[in-house]
């Protein structure tokens, strides 16, 4: 999903060792008699693990679990609030169609990355916006719309990491040496995600989660990580 604006979030990683800060512009979901149906774009999740000496290797089979369990927590969660999550498919048979989800999914990542830049490292804010969160991918996104017959969109950026043995045990070798401002990190959560409007195309929701816990790899866990990271979602 984002590439360039990871960089920015693991900076501020270092500055917080926990934190979530949500932005929206609507109070509520709106949708159909049914409730509203949300699309969920692909996940872009990778779980990996921190060896002794700081190697961060990633973990496809533990990156597996994860997405279904967070897919599974998301609908649970979706479901408290009336919506139904619809699952993202891409175009198999039309090239062109398939084109197009490209450029759309690619236009989201370049805005997501300008909010994140903008409106989570203040001396890049934009004084005509000050915190407003006034995005937009513009009509296009109505593709979206008509094709899955879904009201939103959600996108979810997640990387987790845990710390191996091996690093548990570097970690305490350099405890005592903290005073010192020597330290090692363990692993971390770090997520980003937004809900755009598909019948306006406006960005209605965003979130950014940071802090050094969390656990992917079990139904619980998911659904605790999922429901953090959905900090002030729409009901």
């Amino acid at each position: 999903m984002i590439t360039r604006a990871l960089a920015l979030i693991l900076v501020g990683l270092a500055l917080a060792a926990c934190r979530s800060d949500p932005y929206a512009t609507i109070e509520s979901l709106v949708g159909r008699e049914a409730g509203p149906r949300v699309l969920l774009m692909p996940i872009d999740l990778e779980l990996s693990e921190v060896a002794a000496g700081g190697l961060v290797e990633p973990k496809a089979a533990w990156t597996d679990t994860a997405r279904t369990l967070m897919t599974a927590a998301l609908a649970e969660l979706l479901a408290e609030r009336r919506a139904t999550l619809v699952p993202y498919s891409a175009p198999a048979d039309d090239p062109g169609r398939a084109a197009l989800h490209d450029q759309l999914i690619k236009l989201h990542d370049t805005v997501g990355e300008a909010i994140l830049v903008h409106h989570y490292e203040p001396s890049f804010r934009l004084p005509g916006k000050g915190e407003r969160l006034d995005w937009s991918l513009g009509p296009p996104v109505a593709l979206l719309h008509h094709e899955f017959d879904a009201d939103y969109a959600l996108s979810i950026f997640f990387r987790d990491s845990y710390k191996s043995a091996g690093r548990t045990a570097a970690m305490a070798v350099a405890a005592p040496l903290s005073f010192l401002g020597v330290g090692l990190s363990g692993g971390a959560q770090v997520g980003v995600a937004s809900l755009v409007d598909l019948r306006t195309g406006a960005v209605v929701w965003f979130n950014r989660l940071i802090r050094n816990q969390g656990e992917l790899r079990s139904a619980d866990g998911a659904r605790e990580s999922v429901a953090t990271l959905l900090e002030g979602f729409p009901p």
